[in-house]
């Protein structure tokens, strides 16, 4: 075979096997990032940082920084994607001063945290 056709062939192998590779690893990172900003109030102010699939438990999870109903950056804000389809934030503490408010709000955060831990770390 010429050398500038065994080159070509090289070239061309080469390309298809790092293309099959990042679209393996990109592409559920992508659907993650779509059903999240499904989501959300403000979908193309969304930004994503840290995201993950774990293929075992066919889970997302991440960082999301978007826009409130108000214009505002509401900061990153944790999430979790399920199998199912399921996107939970991490709930935000609210400014409320009553006891039960509280109470309320750190079982929500404490659920969060068990949906997390179940379906993030692997």
């Amino acid at each position: 075979m010429p050398p500038m056709k065994r080159l070509a062939c090289a070239t061309t192998f080469i390309l298809v096997a790092f293309g099959t590779a990042g679209w393996w690893f990109y592409w559920p990172i992508h659907q993650v990032q779509t059903q999240v900003k499904r989501g959300l109030n403000d979908p193309d102010s969304a930004q994503f940082s840290n995201v993950t699939f774990s293929r075992s438990t066919k889970a997302g999870c991440g960082l999301v920084n978007a826009r409130n109903r108000m214009g505002g950056d509401v900061g990153a804000t944790a999430f979790v994607l399920t199998p199912a389809g399921d996107v939970s934030f991490e709930p935000r503490e609210g400014v409320s001063l009553s006891l039960e408010d509280k109470l309320a709000s750190l079982k929500e955060q404490l659920a969060f945290f068990e949906l997390a831990a179940k379906h993030c770390l692997n």
